[in-house]
């Protein structure tokens, strides 16, 4: 006969001072060659837990998760889970999020289940509001830069729409490679990467050219500004003109590590639905809430919204960004999927970077094999919807950011679904170890009881961002998404200024997390 396996969880939580801790419940006993678990959670006054959400995995078991309903006045965050097989390095991951979506609780550990042996097991359970501080790590290689040792550009001052010649030569103490990059303010440049080059007026007034010689890493650069004037009618300064229609390129096919799926429900939005907020929306107190399943580029950079109002461009575009969709779509991520292939990039990678978060497993540098366990990416849609004034109370979340804003609801579907659509404003969003934000973003998507399906968002994302994501997904990547940035953040539709940031367009969707009975 087997003898009794047994676990002890003692879990505390802390959010500054110490939140609360976790108990220890009665051990269970079975004849099967199997664990469980059993905890118990109590919280400081003013903490308000409606659900804790907690998930096992490890050995050759199906993952197991679930939601401890603890909003029923005399609940308590208790559970036992009987059924762990045997086996090396399992994990334990918890989650608790108070009623305001303010604060977020988070904690993990690793542990082995021997049969016939008892095992005890601590899981620090730490809370937390906002981040404040951050860090950096620096590592440095010697290395010498290549050097600017000639740049000519004539005439410095030409009329509205006209051009001026630019040239340039770099040399490399060591040989290695380097490629040149023009860059302006008040125009456009034609062959940004070659020693000659064009630069055509497009705002009357002072401008700029900049020449850099860019090395192997985008720190390793030389460079030279030249101040430039063009003159004519101020009135002719609108968008700037567009640089031709976006290309789609291949964004290979992800291997999902687990479910990523929404529901399958009837598309309650045409496409037409405002972006406007309504400027107000009477509360219901009939909250649910969504966590994010899906998260992929949108897969045409036709796919997305006009977000500067140009057919153009709303600043000084330069270097590889696309040319802008169909109707002045602002998608520009997805438009340079052919350029990253180029360099031997692949934009799926990011896609897989996504899945990979959403699951917590990582397939990185393993193939085609779900592997190690990874910090999850979890985001949070909390939605009160008032179907008579047609408008909903939506703040999303990852437990750190929080961003509240009021939705358009549309008129519902046989079916009960209903289109969402408006301004989010700011969507937090960590990836591969870097927190970052959407910025600018908007929506049109279908939701209903069972989730949130066929979403669109359309935003910004700054310039420090979108190089540090891309330099981490491939060696050089920051240097190439450097020269892409096409729209101006503040979406002023100001010449004058350079694009400090890429639009982008993502399909998202996601799942009501329906507590357990």
């Amino acid at each position: 006969m087997a003898r009794t396996t047994r676990f002890h969880w003692i879990l505390l939580c802390f959010a500054g001072a110490t939140v609360g801790g976790l108990g220890c419940s009665n051990t269970t006993t079975s004849e099967e060659s199997t664990g469980s678990l059993s905890l118990d959670l109590e919280l400081a006054p003013g903490i308000v837990i409606n659900e804790v959400l907690w998930e096992i995995r490890g050995g050759d078991m199906a993952p197991m998760s679930g939601v401890i309903d603890t909003s029923a006045p005399g609940s308590t965050a208790s559970v036992e889970v009987f059924g762990l097989p045997p086996g090396d390095d399992y994990l334990v991951e918890l989650t608790a999020i108070d009623e305001g979506g303010e604060l977020a609780c988070r904690g993990d550990a690793r542990f082995d289940v021997e049969a016939g042996t008892a095992t005890d097991v601590m899981v620090m359970l730490n809370c937390k509001a906002a981040e404040r501080l951050g860090g950096v790590r620096v590592e440095g290689k010697p290395n010498l830069c290549p050097e600017l040792v000639k740049a000519v550009v004539s005439p410095l001052e030409t009329s509205f729409g006209n051009d001026i010649d630019l040239s340039a030569l770099a040399v490399d103490a060591e040989g290695d490679p380097f490629f040149y990059s023009w860059s302006g303010s008040g125009g456009a440049i034609d062959d940004p990467f070659e020693p000659t080059a064009t630069f055509t007026c497009h705002q009357v007034g002072p401008g700029s050219v900049t020449i850099r010689i860019l090395g192997g890493s985008f720190e390793c650069q030389d460079s030279w500004t030249v101040p430039i004037n063009c003159v004519g009618d101020p009135s002719l300064q609108m968008c700037l003109p567009g640089g031709g229609e976006c290309s789609d390129g291949q964004i290979s096919d992800v291997v999902p590590c687990c479910d990523l799926s929404a529901p399958d429900q009837e598309d309650a939005c045409t496409g037409t639905e405002s972006l406007e907020n309504p400027t107000s929306c009477t509360a219901t107190g009939n909250t649910v809430v969504h966590e994010l399943t899906v998260l992929e580029l949108a897969p045409s950079c036709n796919d997305g919204y006009d977000l500067d109002g140009c057919d153009g461009s709303s600043c000084a575009r330069g270097g590889l960004a696309p040319g802008e969709g169909l109707d002045g779509v602002d998608s520009a991520l997805t438009g340079i999927a052919p350029t990253w292939s180029g360099v031997g990039g692949d934009l799926g990678g990011l896609n897989q970077a996504f899945s990979d978060a959403l699951c917590g497993l990582t397939t990185f540098q393993t193939g085609f094999e779900c592997m190690s366990p990874i910090a999850k990416l979890r985001l949070f849609f909390f939605v009160d919807a008032n179907l008579e004034e047609g408008c909903a109370n939506v703040r999303v979340t990852d437990g750190l950011v929080t961003s509240d804003a009021i939705l358009n609801l549309g008129d519902p579907t046989p079916t009960g679904t209903v289109c969402a659509s408006g301004t989010l404003g700011t969507i937090p969003l960590t990836l591969v170890g870097f927190s970052g934000t959407l910025e600018n973003a908007v929506v049109r998507m279908t939701v209903s009881e069972a989730g949130f399906s066929d979403g669109l968002v359309g935003a910004t994302v700054d310039s420090d961002t979108a190089i540090a994501v891309a330099e981490l997904l491939i060696e050089g990547g920051g240097a190439v998404m450097s020269q892409t940035f096409d729209i101006n953040d503040e979406l002023t539709q100001d010449t004058t200024q350079a694009c400090n940031a890429i639009s982008t367009a993502f399909l998202i969707g996601g799942r009501a997390q329906t507590p357990t009975p």
